[in-house]
């Protein structure tokens, strides 16, 4: 018994370095970095002022909507690096009127996402792409089901995909 165990971690340690030697590169990688996150216009989900928390999960909401298309569309070994410059949140933070006060973030057809970020796409360490934009998403209210039970940072997610698309195709093309 521990013969087989000790062959079998052999084969695989050997297995993995033949998967290394025979250059089978990894998945494309993204990551998302927010730069000066206390500037954003809107970035506080129920907090006029982003806690370290709300940005984290703003963080990985958005490099979560890039790495399987990152995966699925850009040749293995890539890196997508972006830089999240500004933020406005889609709807508004409105004060509620009980007793314990709070805010509550409402959105409405004038108050749609906007995100400014800067990217780089490398291909084996070679800068390929770069570029800075400004996204919005005027109609980010339609196809959305009322009172929905969406995910926070949806729309934000979906303007995020959707730039992904434009900028580099809907196929994984050889650079």
């Amino acid at each position: 018994m521990l013969l087989s165990r000790c062959f079998a971690r052999w084969a695989l340690a050997a297995g993995a370095g033949l998967v290394m030697q025979a250059g089978i590169a990894a998945p494309a990688q993204v990551s998302v970095t927010l730069v000066q996150p206390a500037q954003f216009t809107d970035a506080g989900y129920s907090h006029r002022t982003a806690t370290p928390a709300e940005l984290e999960r703003l963080q990985q909401a958005l490099q979560g909507a890039l790495q399987p298309l990152a995966e699925r569309r850009l040749p293995a070994g890539d890196q997508l690096q972006v830089e999240v410059l500004d933020v406005d949140l889609a709807g508004e933070l409105q004060m509620l009127r009980w007793p314990t006060g709070g805010e509550l973030r409402v959105m409405r057809e004038i108050t749609w996402p906007r995100i400014t970020l800067r990217y780089r796409l490398l291909h084996e360490g070679r800068e390929v792409s770069s570029g800075e934009q400004r996204l919005s998403d005027l109609n980010y209210l339609a196809g959305r089901p009322p009172g929905g039970d969406s995910e926070r940072y949806d729309p934000e997610r979906r303007l995020m995909q959707r730039w992904f698309e434009q900028t580099f195709g809907p196929a994984s093309a050889a650079h």
